[in-house]
């Protein structure tokens, strides 16, 4: 794998992390913009650790 392609997707997942993990303080739970920033997080959560993986995989 491109190390840069890991990097770019490394920092991708994080913002998306940085971003939704305030918002869900913020969102009513039970309202639809809560369960879709749920599911950013969880979806930036996926991303971080499918790119580790693939990353730790590369390099042996």
């Amino acid at each position: 794998m491109n190390p840069d392609i890991g990097r770019a997707g490394l920092l991708i997942g994080c913002f998306i992390l940085v971003a939704g993990i305030p918002l869900l303080w913020i969102m009513e739970p039970g309202s639809a913009e809560f369960y879709v920033t749920l599911f950013s997080v969880l979806a930036g959560i996926t991303l971080i650790v499918l790119l580790g993986i693939a990353i730790r995989i590369s390099r042996r």
